[in-house]
Order: C-alpha cells, then sequence, then structure tokens
C-alpha cells in the first residue's frame, strides 16, 4: 500500500537524520531540538517508538505490488522496528542523559545503514527487499 511506503521511507529518513546530528551538527542544526525533545520528554519517545513499530508492522503487511504480502518490504520495515527500539533503549531515562550523542560510532553507523534502506527502497519501490 502506498501510504506505507512513503511512510516507511519518511520514518527511516528522519531516524537517519537525528542519528547522524552530532557528525554534521552545522547542516543538521534544525533537528537538535527535535532530538532533545525526545530525550527529555517520554511521551514523545513514546510516540515515536510506536509510530515506528506500527509503521514496520504496515510495510510488513502492505509491501508494494509484486511483492510477497508477508515480507515483501522485510528491510525496510526491520530498521523502522530496529531504530523505534534504538531511541526507546538510548533515550530513556533509565539511561545517561547524553546516550545518543556518545563518542561511540555506533550511531553514525546505524545512521548510514538507515539512510541506505530509505534510498533502496525510495529509488527501487518494486523490488522486494528482503
Amino acid at each position: 500500500m502506498m501510504p506505507f511506503y512513503f511512510l516507511t521511507v519518511a520514518f527511516l529518513l528522519l531516524a537517519a537524520l537525528l542519528l547522524l546530528v552530532d557528525s554534521y551538527r552545522r547542516q543538521l542544526s534544525f533537528l537538535l531540538v527535535f532530538r532533545s525533545r525526545l530525550r527529555e520528554d517520554s511521551l514523545a519517545l513514546g510516540i515515536f517508538t510506536l509510530s515506528g513499530l506500527l509503521i514496520a508492522l504496515g510495510a510488513l503487511l502492505f509491501p508494494i505490488a509484486p511483492g510477497p504480502v508477508l515480507a515483501g518490504d522485510f528491510i525496510p520495515a526491520a530498521m523502522c522496528a530496529a531504530v523505534s527500539m534504538f531511541f526507546r533503549f538510548t533515550c530513556s531515562e533509565k539511561r545517561r542523559p547524553g546516550a545518543v550523542s556518545g563518542s561511540s560510532s555506533r550511531p553514525r553507523i546505524f545512521g548510514y545503514a538507515c539512510l541506505a534502506a530509505a534510498f533502496l527502497h525510495f529509488l527501487f519501490p518494486s523490488f522486494v527487499l528482503l
């Protein structure tokens, strides 16, 4: 279904930019407020996580046409679920406050992977991404 296609691409792109905001701080400065809102407000983090999981479920159940019904867009759906859970666990109150913006290169690599999945899904919508 087309709405889940666009939502998947948009969610992956937003999540990738949020993960890459530390590496490209000057270019992505408009996302600093959104990322700090995710870190400070548990309701916003819950909405972000729930929307990512619902988009992943919708992408799995309603893939773009020629894909199989239950696994046509598996990679983008798995990336949506993984990035939403990544933000849930790294931005929760039990963790240290700057967990997403640490010196580790994991968020940056994960951001590039989300960006690649979003571009592949956008450029080749009819390919079955298993």
